[in-house]
Parts: C-alpha cells; sequence; structure tokens
C-alpha cells in the first residue's frame, strides 16, 4: 500500500500512514496497520501465502467499513456483516 511504513498507524480520516497516534479516534494500530498493509498486497495467486486468524479478519474487515463509512456519501449499512463474520469462523 502506498506511504506504508513498518509499525507506523494508519489515520482513517486523512486514509495515510503517520509515525504517531493521531488526536482523534479514527486509527489502526501499527499491528492493525501492518495486517491491512498485507491484506491489500493479496491477489488470487498469493493469497495462500497469507494465513489471518479470525480475530484479524473480523477486526480488519470492521475497520475498512469504517473507512467506507468516513469517506462514501450514503455508505449503506451492511446487513450481510453477520454473516461475513460467520464465514470467517
Amino acid at each position: 500500500m502506498e506511504g506504508q511504513r513498518p509499525h507506523w498507524f494508519f489515520d482513517l480520516h486523512d486514509g495515510a500512514y503517520v509515525s504517531t497516534r493521531p488526536l482523534h479516534n479514527a486509527w489502526l494500530t501499527p499491528d492493525q496497520a501492518d495486517e491491512f498493509s498485507l491484506l491489500m498486497r493479496m491477489n488470487f495467486d498469493n493469497m495462500q501465502a497469507f494465513k489471518f486468524e479470525r480475530h484479524q479478519r473480523v477486526e480488519i474487515l470492521r475497520q475498512m467499513l469504517n473507512y467506507y463509512r468516513m469517506h462514501l456519501t450514503d455508505f449503506p449499512s451492511i446487513k450481510s456483516l453477520g454473516v461475513l463474520q460467520e464465514l470467517f469462523d
């Protein structure tokens, strides 16, 4: 992911990696940001090389939805979120 630096925070408001924790509450921890960066490098051909635990998948999905809600006008509520979480089990 462009601008990604290992062990930096990801500011969900600005959509950017930052070296210090933002003053607002919309950010990913450095560990979450590293996992998100891994996810963004995943494609169909290399996906078998990426292993995420259930709690990581749920948290990444939750944060991605938060990001979309912040940046997309009229982003709909995802009614199938529970279904997606069940798929992760």
